[in-house]
């Protein structure tokens, strides 16, 4: 097979959708340790990770229920059903249609038949059955956060799922953008949130990956196609520092000029710029009053910073490591335009 010229490459790096593929996943290491060691244990335990839109939470998800990964973690996976659930996909859902799309997944999988009128009692029932005969049960919710938004799902329901936690070998991996104690803040929400389920959930945060991963995130996806961006590693994490999605995102603007032979760094910055905007806008409009005075005091190099809101900046992934400044320096540039 000849040389696969650069013009003729397809573009390795993810930029708008989750990472599915192994080879395309970098890091986590930890965290996924963390979460197959919750749901091996004999007596199986929940888990919810947190992290701010575009940190990785998706594509985490996508991880834990490939085939090959389980295996690496957890050896035999037969007795084993992993069920994935989007919440934005099911709006206004009632609680019998989780039942039953979870019913259909696991009857799939096990050869069971589900229940004709899944309701609370019959799912118990068929849960039961279930796990009596070895199976062990792990529903993943994507999108936790838009809950908040479906009337249907009152405190029952949440009191249900942690019955099913306490009786039976089922475990809950909920992926939440926002931390469960948002959830309390306000009336509305604080009888339903307040449930005791959200008190068996372990707690991790996805913040952004390790250096030595940033790195081989740059470097790989290109080099397995036949190119090298390494004289821009230092460059784009500069820029990018070390978020996924950012680092995505300006991989690919550099292998596209590269495939050019336009290497100009003002262009790239500039279109860094253009594809981000909506990102950071993002984060500027859902950051609290707080938040926001507290980004601007950064930008114009003030002391007097609520250690409450660098708290909060901090696990939001908005700070460098050591929160002494904002983590890309088109987000600081971007602040500036809001003083």
């Amino acid at each position: 097979m000849g040389h696969v010229q650069v013009s003729e490459m397809e573009n390795p790096y993810i930029t708008r959708s989750p990472v599915r593929n192994l080879d395309g996943f970098y890091g986590r290491k930890d965290i996924m340790k963390k979460i197959f060691r919750d749901i091996g244990r004999k007596q199986m335990q929940s888990h919810c990770i947190i992290g701010e839109r575009r940190i990785g939470k998706t594509s985490l998800l996508c991880q834990i229920i490939n085939k090959d990964v389980q295996k690496r973690y957890l050896g035999e996976t037969r007795s084993s059903i992993f069920l994935k659930t989007d919440i934005n996909l099911l709006p206004d859902a009632p609680p019998a249609a989780f039942f039953e799309e979870w019913a259909k997944k696991i009857s799939e999988i096990s050869g069971q038949v589900p229940p004709k009128k899944p309701g609370y009692l019959s799912f118990r029932r068929f849960l039961e059955e279930i796990t009596e005969t070895g199976y062990r049960i792990i529903a993943l919710l994507d999108e936790f956060e838009a809950t908040t938004t479906n009337a249907n799902l009152d405190r029952g329901f949440f009191e249900f799922l942690r019955a099913l936690t306490q009786n039976y070998n089922v475990s809950f991996i909920l992926f939440s953008r926002n931390p469960l104690q948002y959830f309390l803040r306000t009336e509305k929400f604080r009888s339903i949130y307040s449930s005791p389920f959200f008190n068996t959930l372990n707690i991790s945060y996805l913040k952004f990956l390790e250096e030595p991963d940033a790195r081989s995130l740059i470097e790989e996806p290109a080099q397995k196609v036949g190119t090298d961006i390494t004289d821009f590693t230092d460059f784009i994490l500069e820029h990018a520092y070390c978020h996924p999605f950012l680092l995505q995102v300006l991989c690919s603007i550099i292998f596209d000029y590269k495939k050019s032979h336009d290497i100009n760094r003002e262009k790239i910055l500039r279109e860094f710029g253009i594809q981000t905007e909506e990102f950071f806008t993002y984060l500027w409009e859902h950051s609290e009053p707080n938040e926001q005075e507290a980004l601007k005091k950064l930008v114009t190099r003030e002391e007097d910073i609520p250690k409450t809101a660098l708290d909060n900046l901090d696990r939001r992934s908005i700070l460098t490591e050591d929160r002494s400044k904002i983590f890309c320096p088109l987000f600081e540039e971007f602040i500036k335009r809001k003083i």
